[in-house]
């Protein structure tokens, strides 16, 4: 995966005009909505195992910051999520927390932004028994106005461990207010 990042920073990095830096920072509030698979196996008793899928709607909110490189952005992002679930005996009130940290690139083009990134770390709060996961997203966002955008992003996570596997994916609508210095 690292070896994909440093040809795409390669490939920013000659195809840039301008040797021109801007830094950028976007606070973001959003709206998701989407599903939660549980996978849990007994090692000892595979007849104790089970499986469970349910829907996530909830709010977001965070921060964007990094650099713009001419049209070219590359930065990180840190969002928390605060989602419920629909009846799924493993969480306790059906919430269902996240916290995840994202390393971004995007295009710009004029008045849209095409952007992509991984989530290297996506801690699941309310699931005390497994690790943080890792991810993928993607997003389209319309600049409506000079310091207010609205994106629409898919993003999904998973966790790969032998005893509980865990994995959501998310459609999600955002309210940014970009600014660069």
């Amino acid at each position: 995966m690292f070896r994909h990042l440093l040809l795409v920073l390669l490939f920013t990095a000659i195809s840039i005009q301008s040797a021109k830096a801007i830094v950028f920072f976007e606070p973001v509030l959003g709206y998701g909505t989407g599903s939660m698979k549980f996978d849990y196996t007994d090692l000892a008793d595979p007849t104790n195992s089970f499986s469970d899928e349910t829907d996530l709607k909830g709010l977001g909110f965070g921060a964007r910051g990094g650099f713009e490189f001419g049209n070219w952005q590359l930065g990180a992002e840190y969002m928390q999520h605060k989602l419920k679930s629909s009846g799924v005996d493993i969480l306790e009130d059906d919430d269902f927390n996240t916290k995840e940290w994202t390393a971004l690139i995007g295009y710009r083009f004029g008045f849209f932004r095409l952007y992509g990134g991984y989530i290297f770390s996506a801690d699941l709060e309310d699931l005390d028994d497994v690790d943080p996961g890792q991810g993928l997203k993607a997003g389209l966002t319309f600049y409506a106005l000079r310091n207010m955008a609205f994106s629409v992003e898919y993003r999904m996570v998973e966790t790969n461990e032998v005893v509980t596997d865990v994995s959501y994916s998310q459609v999600g609508l955002q309210l940014s207010f970009p600014f660069g210095i």
